[in-house]
């Protein structure tokens, strides 16, 4: 399989969930399947979560969530992984609360990495009462993603996995649906991605900063006054 590192750029994945979801399983899948024989480093934003494979070199991004108060903290955490460890592939795994949609800006912060994958992970045991208690902010979550994996799956039966893949057609009709741990193929994945965010599954958050800077976004909304001047401050700085 080409890597994009090979062409200087690195791949990174997004892995979203709640928490208990099974995204760290999710991530050891990758480590010990289709990146086995690659250097991975992997961004985490839970505390105490270090239970990857081998060949992970993890870091744990503290400071409050990646996708708002704690996302310049992860920039200079990735940064200074490529700089030291010059990984083949990026891994971060978001918190429990952590939104796909908040840190897709980070692309205009990392011009040397590429989103590869956007994945999120549902627990399929735990889907029908979720819809119910999160309501929008849970389909928002399903709508943000071009890949759902349904951990869990085999523990439904035929009718209850029906009923869940009916309502996530109606959320997301085009994103792909996995069920299993060997159903994962990054590059297919990525040719969803690359389709879903050409398709404008995000805001243009660069159009009122200049365009020869560094730092082409803003930080999400919400974010603390320390990380809106941080990103101020850096936006300043010309290429």
């Amino acid at each position: 399989m080409k890597h994009l590192s090979n062409c200087g750029v690195t791949p990174l994945d997004l892995i979203a969930g709640l928490k208990h979801s099974g995204k760290t399983s999710l991530i050891n899948a990758l480590l010990r399947g289709p990146y086995r024989d690659q250097a991975v480093s992997v961004f985490t934003n839970e505390i105490g979560n270090t239970d990857y494979a081998e060949n992970a070199r993890v870091h744990t991004v503290l400071g409050g969530c990646i996708c708002c108060t704690a996302q310049a903290a992860l920039i200079a955490e990735i940064r200074n992984a490529l700089r030291l460890e010059a990984p083949d592939h990026l891994i971060v795994e978001l918190s429990g609360q952590g939104t796909i949609r908040d840190l897709l800006s980070i692309r205009s912060f990392l011009p040397d990495c590429q989103i590869h994958q956007l994945i999120y992970v549902l627990n399929a045991r735990k889907f029908q009462s979720l819809a119910t208690v999160m309501g929008s902010g849970f389909s928002g979550q399903i709508q943000a993603s071009p890949v759902l994996f349904l951990n869990h799956w085999a523990a439904l039966s035929p009718a209850e996995q029906e009923a869940v893949r009916t309502q996530l057609h109606q959320w997301n009709p085009v994103a792909r649906l996995l069920t299993d741990f060997g159903e994962i193929d990054p590059e297919t994945n990525h040719a969803l991605c690359r389709s879903f965010l050409s398709a404008g599954a995000e805001p243009d958050l660069s159009a009122d900063l200049p365009r020869h800077t560094a730092f082409r976004s803003r930080p999400a909304a919400g974010a603390s006054a320390e990380t809106k001047a941080f990103f101020r401050e850096k936006a300043s700085h010309q290429i």
